[in-house]
């Protein structure tokens, strides 16, 4: 496992090692949620070299052109905190927002917000997020 980890130390992409001395291999991770790890067989072993959080890993971003002319833009949060989202070209925009939280989240309907002045939304953990961006 020493010599896969420092391998690793030298790429600066690699944040995680998953080694396994049965196959030979040694395979390197820029993001891994070791506390979710998958068991492969192989007698796999993972561990963390250099972790690092980044923020923007915890929001997913998607944007699309719709048929009449149209933008929306999808934002989905990974993350089990409050994200506070910046959109540039969005100000005031409508937004379509679906929190995953509370006893039964499946069944809270959307709600509709607007984003600031300054395009910008705040939302909840694990939260789905339609902005509508208007016409292109």
């Amino acid at each position: 496992m020493a010599d896969c980890a420092a391998r690793c130390e030298r790429c600066a992409a690699c944040h995680y090692v998953s080694l396994s001395l049965a196959n030979e291999d040694c395979s390197w991770y820029t993001q891994c949620d070791l506390d979710h790890l998958i068991d492969v067989g192989a007698n796999y072993t993972s561990e963390a070299v250099s972790p690092v959080y980044d923020p923007s890993t915890a929001l997913y971003a998607l944007g699309m052109a719709l048929v009449g002319g149209g933008r929306v833009l999808l934002l989905v949060s990974k993350s089990e905190t409050l994200l506070h989202v910046r959109i540039d070209g969005a100000a005031l925009a409508s937004a379509q927002v679906l929190e995953g939280v509370g006893s039964e989240p499946g069944f809270v309907p959307p709600r509709e917000q607007r984003l600031d002045s300054n395009g910008e939304l705040t939302i909840g953990p694990f939260a789905v997020v339609l902005v509508e961006m208007g016409v292109a």
